[in-house]
């Protein structure tokens, strides 16, 4: 649609759930899936930053691995 209308808008059926506890039931869901998302997004971003390191720890040499058979 290029634009929308007040004709448009008036006319235009909007369906909500039958009852205010289930809207709010909706709601309560949907909030908790966000903070979800934000929790594992900062720790995405902290995953991340600790990989960044431990790998310039391992360019710069500080950092060595050790071959399966140095492990016994």
């Amino acid at each position: 649609m290029p634009y929308i209308t007040m004709d448009t808008l008036t006319e235009m059926l909007i369906v909500l759930p039958s009852n205010l506890r289930e809207q709010t039931g909706i709601a309560s869901d949907i909030l908790d899936m966000e903070e979800e998302l934000v929790t594992q997004q900062h720790r995405l971003t902290k995953t991340r930053k600790i990989k960044q390191g431990m790998m310039q720890e391992l360019l710069i040499g500080k950092t060595r691995l050790l071959k399966p058979e140095q492990l016994q």
